[in-house]
């Protein structure tokens, strides 16, 4: 029976509190949704005071100030992710000017360290935002950086700095388990900081969800177009051709429509005809890539790069169609009170 009652002190806390508020007439819907964020909070770490947990950064943005479990958990991820930048940012280095023996090896090295820093800011900003859906982003990142890692061990078979890629491998592989892991019990602790930015408003909160799986699906789209157009602009040979044209105009309409979503969807601002014309040549762009590597100019891509620009390309694409879902549902939240609040992104 103790056994029993110990392995849930959350609902017998949130059930002793309700029923305080009941006997003393002050039991509403605020006082439930403000209570099952407080009781979890305490329960995991030990404070039950918002305004002790919550901060502003230096652009203004609700923060939270980072407890134990959660610092330890950033400061670990940080130096995996550091030593893994670290490792492929030598290999830029070591192998550049590019030759026909280092591209390969660059251009992994130049994807893997595009991607680390995605996976960075993932980390970083969940954790300080209390973003559950960055932190499962992260994951999706990291995931996507361990294929990268294993595929390119796998398929290189040079021996220069083989050493060097072994060990980039183990620990991505050693460390995906506990990224996992980490990441799920971390996310068991948020609540307060979106309280503090929506309150008790059930209806703004569930629009402020569905803009937060927005912003995470674009993010992760992003970084797979842009490791898309690394993998096609690096693996080809460095003249100046109609393809260089082409990788110049995706890359400027993919900045362009970043800042324009930013912009749209965290401040409410109606540019959606802009927004549509940028985000068109992201498709275009993946499947005349798809095409290209495929079937109409196989033999101007190295081997090495085909079944990766492949893969990139159908994943870049599949986050592209989940983004407009998302982008429709987010734009239907608009006028609904969520501009007044500094929500970020």
């Amino acid at each position: 029976m103790s056994s029993q009652s110990a392995s849930q002190p959350t609902d017998r806390l949130l059930g002793d509190f309700l029923a305080n508020r009941q006997n003393t007439g002050l039991y509403d819907s605020t006082s439930l949704r403000k209570s099952r964020v407080e009781i979890n909070d305490e329960f995991l770490h030990g404070e039950s005071d918002s305004s002790a947990a919550i901060r502003t950064d230096y652009f203004g943005e609700t923060i939270r100030n980072v407890n134990k479990r959660s610092y330890t958990f950033l400061v670990l991820m940080l130096i995996e992710l550091l030593a893994l930048l670290t490792m492929s940012l030598y290999h830029v280095w070591d192998d550049f000017p590019v030759t026909s023996k280092t591209r390969s090896d660059f251009v992994y090295s130049l994807v893997l360290a595009l991607n680390i820093l995605f996976c960075m800011y993932y980390v970083i900003h969940g954790v300080l935002k209390e973003r559950s859906i960055e932190l499962f982003t992260f994951l999706a990142g990291s995931l996507i950086l361990t294929a990268y890692v294993i595929y390119e061990f796998v398929i290189y078979n040079g021996d220069r700095e083989l050493e060097n890629r072994k060990w980039r491998m183990i620990v991505c592989c050693l460390c995906e388990p506990f990224n996992i892991i980490g990441a799920m019990y971390v996310a068991r602790g948020f609540g307060w900081v979106n309280f503090i930015i929506i309150g008790a408003d059930m209806e703004l909160g569930a629009v402020f969800d569905t803009l937060c799986t927005y912003f995470a699906m674009f993010k992760i789209n992003l970084q797979m177009a842009l490791s898309l157009i690394a993998l096609s602009f690096f693996s080809q040979d460095m003249a100046f051709d109609y393809e260089w044209a082409i990788e110049a105009v995706a890359f400027s309409c993919l900045l362009l429509n970043s800042v324009i979503s930013h912009y749209m969807f965290s401040r409410e601002i109606s540019m959606l005809r802009w927004y549509v014309l940028t985000s068109l040549a992201q498709p275009l762009y993946i499947t005349w890539k798809l095409l290209e590597v495929s079937t109409v100019y196989p033999e101007s891509y190295h081997s090495y790069v085909r079944l990766p620009v492949l893969i990139a390309g159908f994943t870049a694409l599949m986050t592209y169609f989940l983004t407009v879902v998302w982008a429709h549902k987010a734009r239907n939240g608009f006028g609904k009170g969520l501009r007044l609040r500094n929500i970020g992104s």
